[in-house]
């Protein structure tokens, strides 16, 4: 029993430290990828709403970015932190609002009906002129991907909303070329997903079938141990295990 306690005792201690390990981690990459912001894009109506506190402007362009459908180019040197407080009408105008004194660019295209739609952005220091430094914040292989993915997973065909327009205009300011190689390469990454999963599932339902198996297996040794033992004996040697497997769940439950 001495021993037992020990163990007990070593096994807690061993999780509390582990869990003060992970809360700590938690903490840190919360404050690196801003607790305090909140970031909702409307894809239907275009509104903007977004409330940061002391959070980076490349990390705030960042989330409104993949939510939006938008391209952000984004020099580092750029970056600063901010503090904001917005409910806009359009995304057009929560970003004049977030890039208010800093140095920027939009850009736009034509729909079918010669309007005008926003489709990018480009901040830099201030009076910088040279864009050589300046990123995209979500790469274009990467975002065709997930947009590709969310698809799948909906099961519904890309909506035309504004976020759905912005990317299509995008794709469609693309070289032929360029086009066809990137559906290619997002094809094979999700031709790729689908084998994974198909192979977890198949191991997920090999493990239910061992299990099930081995059920099998301990239930005929048990009735092949009990086959001659008296009825009665049988009952209370079960009562007294049940009783013992209770014991040690409340005692783990009580450490």
């Amino acid at each position: 029993m001495k021993q037992l306690n020990f163990n007990l005792f070593l096994l807690r201690f061993l999780v509390l430290v582990f869990l003060g390990l992970t809360t700590a981690q938690a903490e840190v990459n919360d404050n690196k990828t801003g607790q305090l912001t909140k970031v909702m894009y409307d894809r239907q109506s275009d509104h903007l709403t977004v409330s940061a506190e002391a959070d980076s402007l490349k990390s705030v362009l960042g989330r409104i970015a993949q939510q939006s459908g938008i391209e952000v180019l984004f020099d580092d040197k750029a970056d600063e932190q901010v503090s904001i407080n917005i409910k806009s009408d359009s995304l057009e105008d929560g970003l004049k609002h977030i890039l208010k004194g800093s140095n920027h660019m939009l850009r736009y295209s034509r729909d079918d009906k010669e309007k005008l739609l926003l489709i990018g952005v480009m901040v830099l220091p201030v009076g910088e002129q040279d864009s050589s430094h300046a990123r995209r914040l979500i790469g274009i292989d990467n975002e065709a991907y997930h947009r590709a993915k969310a698809q799948l997973t909906h099961k519904q065909i890309e909506q035309m909303d504004k976020a759905g327009e912005r990317w299509q205009a995008r794709l469609n300011e693309m070289p032929a070329e360029r086009r066809e190689l990137l559906e290619k390469r997002v094809n094979e990454r999700l031709l790729k997903r689908v084998k994974r999963e198909q192979q977890d599932a198949e191991m997920r339902e090999k493990e239910k079938q061992l299990d099930a198996e081995r059920k099998i297996k301990r239930e005929a040794r048990r009735e092949k141990a009990f086959k001659n033992v008296d009825p009665e004996r049988r009952a209370t040697f079960e009562r007294r295990s049940e009783e013992s497997r209770e014991k040690m769940r409340l005692l783990l439950q009580k450490d």
